[in-house]
């Protein structure tokens, strides 16, 4: 409809209509009754300084209903803002308590009154232009969260199906057959050092339920010493997953090679001038070494019967938090024994 708006008013331009200033900013246009629809009139011109109008100014043409319209957009408006406000005070509430259930209302109503503060001040500061510049950041931020929402949808599904395992067994969520059991690596890919952020945030008084486990002085060492060198706990978690001395010996290698080569590929992509395929070559190799550590795991899993997980998320293990996935072998490996218990489904 906006779109249609716009071509109307050029069309009326160009054939030397009077036009006309609406609000002193908008140049609009009577519809003279010879033109389809003449009651969609007035129309107007977009105008990129003043985007906040043109949802009014498009309802304006509206003339024999503008006025209910208008009306409505802005209680819509104010039911999606107060719900938005309100979800984003609640997930905020539920953070704090650090997970939590129960929390006083009143803190609730604390967050909401405090967001709200705040948004009011950003624009009684700055104005209507503050409030443009932050939707275009937001847009910029808001992409990446798309990918990652995107992903979400598969650990989702992953975890309904788990669910529903648990519920045929007759198993509840975080109770000892399920924390204890064979098939789950000794702490999560979240846990293990992130376990600190855990316990700063709960100032020391982590919430069990959310799967704290502690921070194992061998796997800090692990995931500090991987960074640099991931080789070294490479070939100690390939030792423990199966592979023979030949297999350790090549994988280890291909490894410590990619790493060392996207290393040295984007160091020396610094001396170069842009355009050029060098940040392509170094994805690649890095790839390369994400897809060494995934069959790793993937194997890793296969002789520890760990069978809550699969080679996607393998991947993506190694391909974005490879210290945390190599410290997580190589700390099972040294609590458990391969061919544990299983959890039959």
């Amino acid at each position: 409809a906006s779109i249609r708006m716009q071509r109307r008013a050029e069309e009326l331009e160009t054939r030397e209509v009077e036009s006309f200033l609406y609000k002193d900013t908008f140049e609009c246009f009577d519809v003279p009754a010879e033109f389809a629809d003449p009651q969609l009139s007035p129309v107007c011109k977009y105008n990129v300084l003043y985007p906040g109008y043109s949802w009014f100014i498009l309802m304006n043409q509206y003339s024999d209903i503008a006025t209910f319209l208008n009306v409505g957009s802005i209680i819509a408006m104010v039911i999606y803002f107060v719900t938005s406000s309100d979800s984003g005070s609640l997930v905020t509430d539920a953070l704090i308590a650090n997970g939590k259930e129960g929390q006083h209302p009143a803190q609730r109503a604390l967050w909401a009154i405090t967001q709200g503060a705040v948004a009011s001040a950003l624009l009684y500061t700055g104005g209507t232009s503050v409030m443009y510049v932050y939707q275009n950041v937001l847009v910029v931020i808001g992409m990446p969260y798309t990918i990652i929402v995107c992903l979400m949808t598969a650990s989702l599904y992953k975890m309904l199906v788990q669910d529903e395992v648990y519920l045929r067994h007759g198993i509840e969520w975080h109770s000892e057959a399920v924390t204890d059991s064979k098939t789950h690596f000794a702490y999560p890919i979240y846990g293990g050092v992130f376990d600190i952020v855990e316990a700063i945030i709960s100032f020391g008084k982590p919430n069990p339920l959310r799967g704290y486990r502690g921070v194992p002085a061998g796997s800090a060492v692990t995931f500090l010493t991987s960074i640099p060198l991931p080789f070294l706990a490479y070939a100690r978690a390939s030792r423990s997953a199966g592979d023979s001395p030949g297999e350790t010996t090549f994988w280890t290698a291909f490894n410590a090679v990619t790493f060392a080569a996207t290393v040295l590929i984007l160091l020396s992509s610094l001396a170069l001038e842009e355009g050029s395929l060098v940040h392509v070559i170094a994805t690649v190799t890095y790839i390369c070494f994400a897809g060494s550590i995934m069959r790793l795991r993937h194997a890793f899993r296969q002789r520890y019967n760990i069978l809550h997980a699969n080679i996607i998320e393998d991947f993506f293990c190694g391909f974005l938090l490879y210290p945390q996935a190599l410290a997580q072998m190589t700390h099972h490996a040294s609590v458990e024994t391969p061919h544990g218990d299983q959890l039959e489904e």
